[in-house]
């Protein structure tokens, strides 16, 4: 293959003993390959262009052989007989750095490990950052992608960016989520406590001393398992066995919050004037075909992306980017009793939502409209049936 690039000559060797010719030649490391004897006198090889320029002629004249070409081969001698077909030269130049150009582009956008939640919000991320098919791979900063989708991601403890080749491969890892539930080793005495204020719905000591009963109301921080057992010896004097505390305890918890009922709210709407954007992206050139600025001070768009597409699915970077701006207004918006009730019960729920932990039970539901000289609010209360215990090692 070597010499196919760079170029040979198959050359006709005759005289009295042409096997002198090649035993001198190997002496001398030069290399011959398709050794053919042609008839008695005559035989037929192989030999690089640089060693018969330079090397065969002294072997040729002391084994008093004569030498002579038959055929040059290599892509050097195929160019050099096409020298002269400028044009030829000039498509030829030309397909090599197009062939150049379209490797160092993006061709396709890969994403591993996302929902399709999560893989809509990286394309969503991509394209404010204005990375799509066409752009050069070289302009894309791996570290600084992975950190921006990172600040995007929630719940993904790390983002891996790869180019591989035309490609960018984009790997989501989900965080692992733990609980911290105060858990301490097993060959460690401890004692099980309330982790917040509650009335005691069901104790179920499965190991250690139950020190309260059903609706005892305990206060955060207090013993409610001790870790010990009481043994009587043969004295029948009591013992405390120190033992590792566990144990199911549950209690009724309340979750409350206070919203102001607004009689007015700020609303974004739209005023009906629209315009459209429309750019061809060639390769990453992108082509404005109307308009060329957004005309509005206050506005939101839609973007619609269509890129041309292979039969195997994969898109190519030829495609119409359309953008739909919509003019934009603040607007303050009287509500009506019903209106500004429901939108403070919302809100409510929403806080009172992230204060329950995801494994309790809601009992009941409280709602208070409650007048006072700063206004008018809305409280909302929760019951719940919670997990209050927690492991605490004895002495922390």
């Amino acid at each position: 293959m070597w010499y196919n690039i760079l170029s040979y000559v198959i050359i006709s060797v005759s005289g009295v003993k042409p096997e002198r010719f090649v035993n001198i030649c190997a002496r001398r490391n030069i290399k011959l390959w398709g050794i053919k004897r042609v008839d008695k006198d005559t035989m037929v090889m192989c030999v690089s262009s640089i060693d018969f320029k330079k090397r065969i002629r002294p072997v040729a004249f002391k084994a008093r052989c004569r030498v002579r070409i038959l055929e040059k081969k290599g892509l050097i001698v195929r160019l050099y007989r096409y020298r002269k077909r400028k044009v030829l030269a000039a498509s030829f130049a030309v397909g090599i750095m197009l062939t150049m150009l379209l490797c160092s582009m993006l061709w396709n956008i890969r994403i591993v490990g996302a929902t399709p939640v999560e893989e809509m919000r990286t394309r969503l991320v991509l394209s404010s950052m204005g990375i799509r098919p066409g752009l050069l791979m070289h302009n894309i900063d791996n570290n600084e992608l992975a950190d921006t989708l990172m600040d995007n991601q929630p719940g993904i403890a790390w983002v891996g960016v790869r180019k591989r080749g035309v490609v960018l491969e984009i790997t989501l890892a989900k965080r692992q989520e733990y609980v911290d539930q105060g858990e301490v080793p097993e060959e460690v005495q401890c004692d099980v406590v309330a982790t917040k204020d509650a009335v005691v719905s069901k104790i179920v000591p499965e190991q250690g001393t139950a020190l309260v009963t059903i609706d005892t109301t305990v206060t955060k921080g207090q013993k409610l398992i001790a870790g010990y057992v009481v043994q009587m010896d043969e004295e029948g004097k009591e013992h405390k066995r120190p033992v590792h505390a566990r144990g199911i305890v549950k209690g009724i918890v309340w979750h409350s919050v206070e919203i102001p009922i607004e009689a007015q709210q700020e609303k974004i709407v739209t005023t009906g004037k629209e315009k459209s954007l429309m750019i061809i992206n060639f390769f990453g050139i992108n082509i404005s075909l109307k308009g060329k600025k957004v005309p509005y001070e206050s506005y939101s768009s839609v973007t619609f992306e269509k890129y041309l597409t292979l039969p195997n699915g994969k898109e190519i970077p030829i495609g119409i980017v359309k953008t739909k701006i919509m003019e934009t207004r603040k607007e303050t918006v009287i509500l009506g009793s019903e209106e500004s009730l429901a939108a403070a019960r919302l809100k409510a729920m929403e806080l009172i939502d992230n204060m329950i932990p995801k494994d309790a039970v809601i009992l009941d539901t409280f709602f208070e409209i409650r007048k006072t000289e700063e206004g008018v609010f809305l409280y909302m209360a929760c019951e719940c049936e919670e997990n209050i215990g927690v492991e605490v090692a004895v002495g922390d």
